[in-house]
């Protein structure tokens, strides 16, 4: 079965779906990193926001703070 190709780009859909998943585990593995044992609380912010239909693309500890 051909594999579909991404129009003009000289990439095909499995390609593309395993860079996107590295990318997204690299930034994970980061994003852990810079939050440490907060991560879980994190992900419950960021998914709040999501359903407000709000995407933050720069996550960080200066723009996620935790009062304690």
């Amino acid at each position: 079965m051909p594999v579909p190709t991404l129009r003009g780009t000289g990439f095909n859909s499995r390609s593309v779906s395993a860079s996107v998943f590295t990318v997204s585990s690299e930034w994970e593995t980061q994003k852990r990193g810079q939050f440490d044992d907060r991560w879980p609380e994190v992900q419950r912010v960021l998914a709040a926001l999501e359903e407000l239909g709000i995407h933050m693309l720069d996550v960080s500890p200066s723009n996620i703070a935790f009062l304690n």
